[in-house]
């Protein structure tokens, strides 16, 4: 939003985002190669009901806060957990990539 009004960022903010307005305008642009997701429905209530949910995942891997690996291009209702000590060397290389996203990218941080 920033770089699409023109603003300047505030003095001594810290922007973890990356701007994709190139890809909206139809022009080449560096997209990432995860996404992040922090989602939380309801901030302190019942968190049984709604639940507070963090994952990072790429075009095929998807890796939740609490270690749980799923191959979303194999398994998109995520029904077959690919658990740590098992999987091929790619889920290995995508949980470790992507778990090094959710350490940068902690909470408050």
């Amino acid at each position: 939003m920033i770089e699409a009004t023109g603003a300047k960022p505030l003095a001594g903010m810290v922007l973890d985002g990356q701007s994709f307005l190139p890809q909206v305008r139809g022009e080449p642009g560096k997209p990432r190669e995860w996404v992040l997701v922090d989602h939380n429905p309801h901030p302190g209530w019942d968190k049984e009901r709604f639940r507070h949910e963090r994952f990072a995942r790429d075009q095929r891997f998807k890796l939740y806060g609490d270690g749980r690996l799923f191959d979303i291009s194999a398994d998109v209702l995520e029904e077959k957990e690919i658990p740590a000590a098992e999987g091929n060397p790619e889920a290995q290389a995508a949980r470790e990539k992507l778990q090094a996203v959710l350490d940068r990218m902690r909470k408050g941080s």
